[in-house]
């Protein structure tokens, strides 16, 4: 299995997945579950970079890829929120006073404003009355959120897995290339 450069490979593909997910939370704004597939492809495509996996076909290569593809995903959402509150704290809001009239305005001095607090509404809760099933899904995730999750960890797992046939290293190798015919004037040994 190679656990050692598997791990390795795993990792660093789970970097630059987060690194592609950052960048276009940056550029485009997106922050859906869906994007998970690009870590899991990250993350399948750091295994097959680092281990041969042609010809050795590893159940537990295939499952560490897709624990680390999702982990790295997971360990997106708070890195990003890291991000966020760093560069809102860089970026305080600033005020200019108002004065009477322009001259006191180019020689105030601009003051900062603290973010407005506003109250947070709380939902309440649904009766459940007789016959009645309550949602048992945490709000905000979608069922095309978890099967996007699944395509992504199955994607991670099929890369890290690698395949059961060994590349051929010669024409002869090859499943396709004929089999070697007798020499002339040699006849074939008759089954025992």
């Amino acid at each position: 299995m190679q656990f050692g450069k598997s791990l390795v490979g795993a990792v660093i593909g789970g970097i630059v997945g987060i690194a592609i997910l950052v960048a276009i939370s940056y550029a485009v704004g997106w922050d859906k579950f869906w994007l998970s597939i690009i870590v899991a492809l990250c993350t399948g495509l750091g295994v097959r970079w680092i281990v041969s996996t042609q010809g050795h076909p590893s159940y537990a290569r295939g499952a560490l890829t897709a624990i680390v593809a999702m982990a790295a995903f997971f360990a997106y959402y708070p890195i990003m929120a890291q991000l966020r509150t760093r560069q809102s704290m860089a970026q305080p809001v600033v005020l200019e006073k108002q004065a009477a009239d322009e001259g006191e305005a180019a020689d105030a001095e601009p003051a900062v404003a603290e973010a407005p607090i506003e109250p947070v509404r709380m939902e309440e809760p649904m009766p459940v009355g007789e016959g009645m099933v309550r949602n048992a899904r945490p709000l905000g995730i979608s069922v095309l959120d978890i099967i996007s999750l699944c395509v992504a960890a199955f994607i991670a797992y099929e890369l890290g897995r690698g395949s059961g046939a060994p590349k051929p290293t010669s024409e002869a190798d090859s499943p396709d290339a004929e089999l070697p015919t007798q020499a002339a004037g040699q006849t074939a040994a008759p089954p025992e």
